[in-house]
């Protein structure tokens, strides 16, 4: 086929599925109003928003942060600035205060519930919120006055949190960095400070998420990028090495935020229940059948540096890794804490707060420590878990499910036959030999799959 019409094939195949998703590209009139509206004047306060800590907003401008970010990235909402503690470090990580721009059932709050996160496509995205709020106003860009939330976290020498301070300020984004070109001025010696920094924190960090056991697959990233020829080419984009420093940072201020969800009592958890002992079993036997030297006593966590994600033997066993993570759930609470509160996967409570010009969490979006969950929150989440799973109820149990019935093979005429193992009436007491039975052809050798 012409690579005309192959990509004339694509891109009516992105918009089927834009179609079938209802995915509306353009913002409304009036959301983009309110959004520009921001832009002009991105610090100053908006009638009719309330927020804990808002009227004592801190200046603090006199940070050296930075963003990270993939190239050409726009819609910045985390900045950091670093500097060494002991054998620790302090944190000040600065997330874009997207809720001070907001008016509670306003045009941009209503069209941020109804699409729930920002969505990518070879041939563009659908923004969560309009790009005069998300990509200006309040993005944190290099050089611009910006509202935040600002964490400041304190690490010990071990990598573990050892304090949390969380306010709002008003913050300056120093220099935007992306990916690639930190990695090789990391390589070549010429750096940004707060990069070598982030390269120290990061190990630290990374030391402690394998004491957890933590789990995280060093998959490469696939993205289909136009080629200049009318179409579309598949890349592999390989993890940088920074890249994985930086997502330290992010689950640290995620675990920073539960920490205090749980210790106020109320909050908005990301959870993972553990996995069960057959999908460890089956972990193994892939191992062993891909001819990757996993020794019994070394934990899931050590071996996950060693894999390489160019290698196609370690990528059918990273994607056999996925089957331990599955159950992940929002788990809303008011009160006492919830039995599943950790997420199996980071060894950890954590929290999701670092990306709200991308994601909402409708439940709980505002006043969480000073009011609790809004009304309705817990029948709204169960409302999305049965969209989500259709055969869930709104609690996110599955159905109940009746027994099949049992088939009953029918009686054969003939002479009298003795059960398997008896004794035939009227032989001697002679013993019929029990029939031998045939494995189930599914549980033969399961590293047969993988030749």
């Amino acid at each position: 086929m012409p690579p005309n019409a192959t990509a004339a094939r694509l891109r009516t195949g992105f918009a089927a599925i834009r179609a079938e998703l209802e995915i509306v590209a353009e913002h409304p009139p009036d959301a983009e109003r309110e959004a520009e509206a921001r832009r002009a004047a991105p610090t100053a306060p908006v009638p009719g928003v309330d927020l804990v800590g808002a009227d004592a907003r801190t200046d603090r401008r006199d940070l050296e942060l930075v963003t990270l970010d993939p190239a050409g990235s726009t819609d910045l909402d985390q900045a950091f600035a670093l500097h060494r503690d002991g054998d620790g470090f302090v944190l000040h990580y600065a997330i874009a205060d997207v809720a001070a721009h907001v008016v509670p059932g306003g045009a941009i709050d209503r069209v941020a519930h109804a699409r729930g996160q920002t969505l990518y496509a070879p041939d563009g995205r659908e923004g969560l919120h309009p790009p005069a709020l998300a990509e200006d106003a309040g993005s944190l860009l290099a050089g611009r006055e910006r509202l935040a939330v600002l964490w400041t976290l304190t690490v010990d020498g071990r990598g573990e949190l050892a304090g949390t301070d969380v306010e709002r300020a008003v913050v300056r984004s120093t220099a935007q960095l992306d990916y690639a070109g930190a990695q090789v001025a990391l390589d070549t010696g010429d750096a940004h400070e707060q990069l070598a920094l982030l390269r120290e924190a990061g190990a630290l960090l990374q030391a402690a998420q394998r004491r957890r056991g933590a789990i995280e697959l060093p998959e490469p990233a696939q993205e289909l990028v136009p080629d200049g020829a009318d179409g579309w080419t598949l890349r592999w984009e390989p993890r940088h090495p920074i890249e994985a420093a930086n997502a330290q940072l992010s689950l640290l201020c995620g675990h920073a935020a539960a920490t205090l969800m749980l210790g106020g009592g109320t909050g908005l958890l990301r959870t993972l229940p553990p996995a069960p002992p057959e999908a460890h079993t089956r972990l193994r036997a892939a191992a062993h059948a891909l001819r990757i030297a996993w020794p019994v006593t070394q934990p899931l966590s050590d071996l996950m540096p060693t894999l390489d994600g160019t290698n196609p033997a370690h990528l059918a066993f990273l994607d056999e890794c996925r089957s331990l993570l599955r159950g992940a759930d929002y788990t809303p609470f008011d009160g006492a804490s919830p039995a599943l509160h950790e997420h199996a996967a980071m060894g950890l409570a954590y929290a999701h707060v670092t990306a709200p010009l991308r994601r909402a969490r409708r439940p709980l979006r505002r006043r969480v420590r000073a009011r609790g969950p809004p009304r309705g929150a817990r029948a709204d989440l169960g409302a999305r878990r049965a969209l989500r799973h259709p055969r869930r109820d709104a609690r996110g149990r599955p159905p109940r499910r009746e027994p099949a019935p049992r088939m009953h093979r029918p009686q054969r005429s003939g002479p009298a036959r003795a059960p398997r193992g008896g004794t035939v009436p009227g032989r001697g007491g002679r013993r019929r030999r029990p029939r031998r039975r045939r494995p189930y052809r599914r549980a033969a050798d399961p590293r047969a799959m993988y030749r």
